[in-house]
């Protein structure tokens, strides 16, 4: 082979070389533009189905927001029944405390102040009975002779 016929292949395949570059060099041009082209359609998809987007997803959070809403709802009500149930607790003891101190303590109670009144309203009829009947129990008192003074009544120490 000649030097000339080598020259040429070498030409041939730097054709070769450079065509195959070339369309390379087209295709992926292409592809990128593709690529740009695409993501610009992503864009303008997402800002057109953004709106569509948010409205499905304002729809799908209503649902959401109501089951939240009456969960809320009723945990608000348990927890005030829970507060009311404590307080009639808190308001069941106090009373049951404060009878039990007043029962160890020397104060009067209503019922014992009934009792009282009850017996005193008997021993004033057997009284009335008795001095309709004419029988004093002291015949030395009914004289004005020998009756007991009086009693002093003791007034409470304070």
């Amino acid at each position: 082979m000649s030097l000339i016929a080598g020259r040429e292949d070498d030409a041939r395949a730097t054709g070769h070389a450079l065509t195959v570059l070339e369309n390379a060099r087209r295709e992926l041009a292409t592809a990128g533009r593709s690529v740009w082209l695409a993501g610009l359609g992503a864009v303008a998809e997402a800002r057109d189905g953004g709106r569509e987007l948010f409205g499905r997803l304002v729809e799908k959070g209503r649902p959401f927001e109501a089951r939240r809403r009456k969960a809320a709802e009723t945990l608000a009500g348990k927890a005030g029944q829970a507060a009311k149930d404590l307080g009639q607790r808190l308001q069941d003891t106090a009373v049951h405390e404060g009878r039990r101190l007043l029962a160890r303590l020397p104060v009067v109670r209503s019922e014992d102040l009934q009792a009282l009144s009850r017996r005193l309203e008997t021993l004033a009829a057997r009284l009335d009975d008795v001095a309709a009947a004419g029988h004093p129990e002291n015949p030395t008192a009914a004289e004005g002779e020998g009756a007991p003074a009086p009693r002093q009544r003791r007034t409470a120490k304070r």
